[in-house]
């Protein structure tokens, strides 16, 4: 809360003003996801190559016990574990999760991501890249 009181002024009544700062927000987490997809420039078959997703909270309430799972097509090696986890996501502050992954052939992936906390919405990502 900040408060606001503004000096006398001769012939004026005193005035004061009260807001909200920042401004509240009510209901749930609700997830936003500016990016999605391939960390490095080029990608190549046989090779490690990253990942990220930058996850953001825009909802009313902190994001706790967020589970990030990566599903690959076959052929696709998750090199750094699938899941990963995240105590909370606060509000608007934003967290990038980050994984490696080897593809045995060059094409295109089709790399999903599915988000969740308990009790609260989940989420799913898709991206295709070559």
């Amino acid at each position: 809360m900040l408060g606001l009181q503004l000096p006398a002024v001769a012939g004026l009544p005193r005035a004061s003003s009260r807001s909200r700062w920042p401004p509240s927000r009510a209901g749930p987490p609700s997830w936003k996801w500016p990016y999605f997809g391939p960390t490095d420039g080029i990608n190549r078959a046989g090779r490690p190559a990253g990942v990220t997703c930058t996850l953001r909270n825009l909802g009313g309430q902190l994001a706790e016990n967020v589970t990030a799972t990566l599903t690959v097509p076959a052929g696709v090696k998750v090199l750094d574990g699938a899941q990963k986890k995240l105590d909370r996501l606060s509000l608007y502050l934003p967290k990038n999760l980050d994984w490696r992954i080897q593809a045995e052939k060059p094409g295109k992936l089709d790399v999903r991501l599915e988000v969740s906390a308990p009790r609260q919405n989940q989420l799913l990502l898709r991206r295709h890249w070559n």
